[in-house]
């Protein structure tokens, strides 16, 4: 949620699925134990594109980065182009970086702030020898 835009985007999936009746189509399990599933609601969807799923919803209103090179979510994928052309939600912003790449940039930075911080330790350490 620190990430930019991610308390509004948070607030865009409480407004989907919040009192509504949502089922899971469950797709697989990673090796880490987790399983991946796409969340539906309602029953009908756009022109034959079947059920409508949370993920659709979320990055058709510019809440959600579609999953890169993933057949499995090709209409998320049409979505999220269609919201970037219309500059909704997260396109609204000068930049916006997508989840995977601001995940990287925050862990090197933490990295960075480590190597920093033992670097003063050793400084200080050397400093005060006499």
């Amino acid at each position: 949620l620190a990430q930019p835009y991610g308390k509004k985007a948070k607030k865009a999936l409480s407004r989907a699925v919040l009192d509504r009746k949502v089922w899971i189509k469950w797709k697989s399990k990673t090796d880490e134990e987790h399983y991946v599933g796409v969340v539906h609601f309602g029953r009908a969807g756009l022109r034959g594109m079947g059920p409508l799923t949370v993920s659709f919803d979320l990055a058709m209103q510019g809440a959600a980065w579609p999953v890169v090179g993933s057949t499995m979510f090709e209409n998320i994928d049409f979505a999220a182009k269609f919201a970037k052309k219309q500059g909704w939600g997260l396109w609204a912003t000068p930049s916006p970086i997508p989840p995977w790449t601001w995940r990287q940039q925050q862990e090197r930075t933490a990295d960075f702030a480590d190597l920093h911080r033992l670097c003063n330790q050793r400084a200080r350490s050397y400093i005060n020898r006499d």
